[in-house]
């Protein structure tokens, strides 16, 4: 059955659940600012999966959820699936880990290293600390439409942090946030936040803040924190309501 949720902000709901709602999140809103309607809706009915994909999100439950056994990603082992005895095992492997995080050993092996760098850099450190509110999902509306975003980590009033992997923060990242939409993301989250807040009476904080927490990939491991100014956030104001009306109109 699919969750209708509105006007809402939700702690600890399964992301199954979340991501079940038909509001638009801005994964969909970023495919639609480089594609069309079709397009994205394609991206719906077959979500992608990559390599990347899955260290990222083994790195989101390291970071954001320790605590969380279910959510860790599991190893696979070394199984040689050219056997009989190899693809059975295998099969064995993935029923027992059905819908659960599976990465290869060498990526284990990088996942190690990311989650160490991020311990060690005070500036992710005090963030995390300050944005206890984990994988918070917000469920509001844009242009009269319903829209939601999932939050890596709030501080329950104007801190948003977002955990992002890099292959190299010299040059790659400020490519990524061109080119995957980032500062389209930061300002759809800020807007359905404000929604929220709008509908329970209250007023978006002055200080509203988004931040990305990045982490290379390789070696060694190199950490960065950048926050997303406000005025990059201002200039996607217009073409958020755009997107949104594109979609349901």
């Amino acid at each position: 059955m699919t969750m209708r949720l509105h006007d809402c902000i939700i702690e600890n709901l399964p992301a199954q659940a979340y991501h079940s709602d038909e509001a638009v999140g801005s994964s969909l809103i970023r495919k639609l600012q480089t594609s069309t309607p079709m397009h994205a809706l394609a991206m719906l009915a077959t979500p992608m999966a990559s390599p990347a994909m899955a260290l990222g999100t083994a790195l989101h439950a390291a970071m954001l959820e320790p605590e969380n056994d279910l959510a860790q990603a599991v190893v696979q082992p070394d199984i040689d699936k050219r056997t009989k005895a190899g693809k059975e095992e295998h099969a064995t492997f993935a029923a027992l880990n059905e819908g659960r995080c599976i990465i290869t050993p060498d990526q284990a092996q990088q996942l190690d290293g990311m989650v160490i760098a991020c311990l060690k850099d005070w500036r992710i450190k005090h963030s995390l600390s300050a944005c206890k509110k984990r994988e918070v999902s917000v469920f509001g509306s844009i242009a009269g439409h319903k829209a939601k975003a999932r939050l890596d980590a709030w501080n329950g009033h104007g801190m948003v942090l977002d955990l992002k992997t890099t292959r190299d923060l010299a040059c790659d990242f400020e490519k990524s946030i061109a080119n995957f939409g980032y500062g389209l993301q930061a300002a759809w989250y800020r807007e359905v936040l404000r929604s929220v807040f709008r509908s329970e009476g209250r007023l978006m904080p002055d200080d509203f803040s988004f931040v990305f927490l990045v982490v290379e990939t390789t070696y060694p491991h190199g950490t960065a924190v950048y926050r997303m100014s406000d005025e990059v956030m201002d200039c996607y104001s217009d073409r958020l309501v755009e997107l949104q009306k594109q979609w349901w109109e």
